[in-house]
């Protein structure tokens, strides 16, 4: 699982559970308590995918790697090849991966 999910998913259970809480008469409702089990949930969500974004900085592809997946391009498509880079590589963006595919990365 990528990390931007579980904050992603966290977020909109916070927005879901404020919008609850703010349509519900606070913690006496239904509507209230699920508000507030939803910013609980979103909160630690957010947290968790905070914790597993820690140190996950894409280790540098070598000239090796960027003809591999340059191939992959020419034989099997520019989707597929973004495809395997990011599988083979999570860290790196959805950009810089087109990028690395199509030989315009800089340096």
């Amino acid at each position: 699982m990528r990390w931007t999910r579980p904050m992603t998913t966290g977020t909109l259970l916070v927005l879901a559970g404020a919008v609850g809480l703010a349509q519900g008469d606070g913690l006496v409702s239904g509507i209230g308590v699920a508000g507030a089990i939803a910013v609980v949930c979103g909160l630690l969500l957010i947290g968790a995918g905070l914790v597993q974004s820690r140190g996950k900085t894409p280790a540098p592809l070598t000239e090796a790697d960027r003809a591999k997946y340059r191939r992959i391009a020419e034989e099997e498509g520019a989707v597929r090849a973004v495809k395997q880079l990011r599988t083979d590589h999570p860290g790196i963006g959805l950009a810089e991966a087109k990028r690395i595919v199509s030989g315009t990365e800089d340096g």
